[in-house]
């Protein structure tokens, strides 16, 4: 089962990062701003956190409707990490690229951080969304949304990280006949540490 968890993970990095790093096109580079939440750096941090603490790591999968769950090993949870950091770490590299706007909730006592491409057909997200405690600032919630083709087959890709508890990838591919098929990732662990957000 270990291999099966590690293939479908490794397939997964490999597919998603293949098809969106071929977007990017030239845009004039627009003045870097402070504003811009430093997402990668948070990730990289919550995946290290993840990692040191010796914490029960779940792994459940659902395609079509079928799910199976399993205890995720060290290997395998990095390996699914690697995603989100290889993503967002492409985003912090292309934010010119994207325009940052801000809302303040008060009745969830929130900021939500939307970050949408000034030009959708040369940005490799749809928008990145972090939503912010807005007394403490920590981050509650990141969600990125994406689409990009393989061959014929389209794929709408929802991915959430869910601060001190896991993230979910969801991927839905539709073939030229309008089959739609869809997969679910969801790692969590229990965290320690967990702060009220």
């Amino acid at each position: 089962m270990k291999g099966w968890i590690i293939f479908i993970a490794f397939v997964m990095v490999w597919a998603g990062c293949k098809q969106k790093s071929g977007k990017v096109g030239s845009v004039q580079a627009l003045a870097d701003t402070a504003s811009f939440y430093p997402i990668a750096h948070f990730i990289h941090g919550q995946i290290e956190d993840a990692d040191l603490s010796n914490l029960p790591r779940t792994f459940r999968y659902t395609r079509n409707q079928q799910t199976s769950i399993h205890s995720l090993g060290r290997d395998s949870f990095l390996l699914f990490c690697g995603l989100f950091d290889s993503l967002l770490t492409q985003f912090t590299k292309e934010k010119q690229l994207y325009k940052e706007s801000i809302l303040h909730d008060l009745s969830t006592s929130s900021y939500t951080l939307t970050y949408q491409p000034l030009k959708p057909e040369q940005a490799a997200f749809e928008y990145t969304d972090i939503l912010l405690n807005d007394q403490n600032r920590l981050v509650k919630r990141i969600n990125i949304q994406c689409s990009y083709e393989i061959a014929d087959t389209s794929v709408n890709e929802h991915l959430s990280w869910r601060t001190n508890k896991g993230f979910l990838i969801s991927r839905t591919k539709t073939d030229k006949a309008g089959t739609a098929n869809t997969e679910i990732i969801d790692v969590s662990w229990e965290h320690e540490k967990n702060t009220p957000l």
